[in-house]
């Protein structure tokens, strides 16, 4: 980490110099609007996705500002304002940036970065230099001096890939041991996938809900969204809750999230991503502007725009308290579609109808989380043994049926989307000796891509062909007389069924 901090800082010494050069010279037939900076014609864009600002960037010292929120916000960073110091501290992943109004001296992960332009509040707005936001948190930036286009574009992942083999699992058992386990709610908003004329009929409809009544003070949850825009224009996708209860009050707490969007591939851009950043514990801080509900009242958690062809995934996780009041909780959350820009908070339709053509999840149950325990697994003995931990009996755990909203209007959620399996293998070695023990996963029927987590170490697999290839996770070495190995898995896109786990003495 450390050399790779010192590597950054000669980077964007020279890619400062870059910036500010082409800054210059791509806006110098620009007018003076302001008796200080000059206003830039450049338009942003983050992995591709124009970036809407409230006031254009300026440019100060050569350089080009914009404003911090939305460029931050565009990245997936968090941002906070602290008002008594005029500073700002956003934060994404392992990477924290300080800033403070008119000071050229920026902080990342503590250590000083001078910079030419410092920040600046210009009509009511934070500016601060584009190419240091997007270079900050690993981004490339690039200036095109014909269209004016500044271009940032993002890491897609921080884990590495797990090298792909030839081969093939076979006896493959299926666990009977696999249960639901921990208490955040899932709800999986999936169909209809595709947006469109076909699947929305009104202007502003719900895509999905989750109606929950629930004699607690406060409930955990996970929210998950997939849909396509397929209209001609841009519609608004988002996330609402409304305070169904006439006694009390309540808020939400601990927002985190994170959301992805693409034009093009799906589980690179997006799956991938999201499966990693839960595995990896990187959801991003969300801040709230309004996080309180009173009885009739409804709050907007989450709002993503989609331009036409877009893909968009989110995931979701807080907390809902009641604060005040008596009663039980009595809320609904809603995903919520608009093709007119209106307040998303005024839509309360029922979901609109399941998409029958294209048949994708839609549910509630009442866990984002399923554990599994292997047979104990012998190293003296056992050979090579293999498992299915989602199968035959276990598949239908997330089904219409189990869905907590009415079966009727919910689909199965086969592939477990938003569910991670926590897997837990024991062992024995009476050998006292030293042996390896060899985790690998294949697919299951289709492709599949996802994210693996042993111990401290997170890994993203990627489309594994099935039948063909398979993936050696993690050999762990033990003398001990028994132990256990713990696998954390998701699930980020491809076949209905995940994966399977296969267990190998190699010494």
């Amino acid at each position: 980490m450390q050399k790779s901090i010192s590597s950054m800082f000669i980077i964007y010494i020279i890619s400062f110099i870059f910036i500010d050069s082409i800054s210059a010279a791509g806006d110098q037939d620009i007018s003076a609007q302001n008796k200080e900076y000059a206003i830039s014609e450049s338009e942003v864009y983050v992995d591709s996705i124009k970036v809407s600002y409230p006031v254009k960037p300026i440019i100060k010292d050569g350089t080009t500002l914009v404003p911090i929120r939305e460029t931050f916000e565009a990245i997936g960073a968090t941002v906070s304002w602290n008002q008594e110091e005029e500073s700002v501290i956003a934060t994404k992943g392992n990477t924290k940036l300080y800033l403070k109004i008119g000071s050229h001296t920026a902080f990342i992960n503590e250590q000083p970065l001078e910079i030419k332009a410092a920040p600046v509040i210009y009509n009511s707005k934070t500016m601060i230099p584009l190419r240091l936001i997007g270079e900050s948190f690993g981004g490339t930036v690039d200036y095109n001096t014909e269209t004016k286009v500044i271009s940032i574009t993002m890491p897609k992942l921080l884990a590495d890939f797990l090298s792909k083999e030839h081969g093939v699992i076979s006896n493959i058992q299926d666990i009977a041991d696999v249960k639901m386990s921990g208490d955040r709610r899932l709800m999986l908003s999936d169909n209809p996938e595709n947006i469109n004329a076909n699947t929305i009929k009104e202007n502003n409809s719900t895509l999905w809900n989750d109606v929950v009544k629930e004699n607690s003070t406060s409930e955990d949850h996970r929210v998950v969204g997939w849909h396509v825009n397929e209209f001609n224009k841009e519609v608004t996708v988002g996330i609402t809750l409304e305070n169904l209860s006439e006694t009390n009050t309540i808020e939400v707490r601990n927002l985190e999230g994170i959301h992805k969007t693409s034009l093009i591939n799906w589980d690179y851009d997006i799956g991938l991503p999201v499966s990693e950043a839960v595995l990896n514990n990187r959801l991003h801080n969300i801040e709230l502007n309004n996080n309180q509900a009173n009885h009739g009242e409804t709050i907007q958690i989450g709002s993503y725009n989609l331009n036409p062809g877009e893909l968009i995934g989110f995931l979701n996780d807080f907390t809902v308290m009641k604060t005040s009041g008596t009663g039980d909780l009595n809320y609904i959350i809603r995903t919520v579609v608009s093709t007119e820009n209106t307040d998303l908070t005024k839509i309360d339709s029922v979901p609109v109808p399941i998409d029958q053509n294209n048949l994708h999840p839609r549910g509630v149950w009442r866990s984002s989380e399923l554990s599994a325990e292997l047979p104990s697994y012998d190293v003296l003995q056992d050979g090579e043994q293999s498992y299915n931990i989602s199968n035959g009996k276990t598949d239908n755990m997330l089904n219409a049926e189990n869905s907590l909203v009415e079966n009727a209007v919910s689909v199965s959620n086969m592939g477990h989307y938003g569910v991670v399996y926590k897997v837990k293998i024991p062992f024995v070695n009476e050998s006292g000796e030293e042996k390896t023990i060899r985790v690998r996963l294949a697919s299951r029927g289709g492709l599949y891509s996802g994210t693996v987590k042993t111990g401290e170490d997170v890994f993203n697999i990627h489309q594994l062909e099935p039948n063909n290839e398979v993936i050696n996770v993690i050999d762990y070495k033990t003398v001990k007389n028994n132990g256990h190995i713990e696998l954390d898995i998701m699930h980020s896109g491809g076949s209905y069924l995940p994966i399977s786990i296969n267990i190998n003495t190699v010494n």
